[in-house]
């Protein structure tokens, strides 16, 4: 694992389809996730738009492109990825992906890995405000669809 990957894994009390349902509703990200924005068409394989970033999550966004990777429901994976210069300054690939635990409880296994000059030098972005920020998204969706489920 790189200097800077992100890895977090949460348990979500609710089926695999209702954490799906929410996770690529990215229009209603905003009503739950003070961190992470996506704004684009659709939620789909090769679809590029823009991610609004929020590192204290009090509203103040940087925004960067993003182009959709792989979004499969069958394998209940979302990805995406932002890149600099053609990826060498800098790469971030993201995932997040869920695994069925039991028909009620599903887990949610977030992580990005980033590559590039930027990164190696410990430049570019907050990496520690992300880590911390990915666990609180996590958490954030994980409310949100339990209180959906109830």
């Amino acid at each position: 694992m790189g200097r800077h990957n992100i890895h977090h894994e949460t348990q979500i009390n609710a089926p695999i389809a209702k954490v799906w349902a929410a996770m690529i509703d990215i229009d209603q990200w905003d009503k739950w996730n003070k961190w992470t924005t996506l704004e684009a068409k659709e939620a789909k394989t090769g679809v590029s738009g823009t991610l609004h970033a929020g590192y204290e999550g009090d509203g103040k966004w940087e925004d960067f492109p993003f182009t959709f990777g792989e979004v499969d429901e069958a394998t209940h994976t979302m990805a995406w990825f932002g890149k600099v210069a053609g990826g060498c300054l800098f790469h971030g690939q993201h995932q997040m992906r869920l695994e069925a635990v039991s028909p009620t409880v599903t887990l949610l296994v977030h992580q990005e890995e980033f590559s590039g000059l930027l990164p190696a030098l410990n430049a570019g972005l907050p990496y520690a405000k992300l880590k911390r920020n990915y666990l609180l998204i996590n958490e954030a969706l994980k409310a949100h669809v339990e209180v959906i489920e109830k």
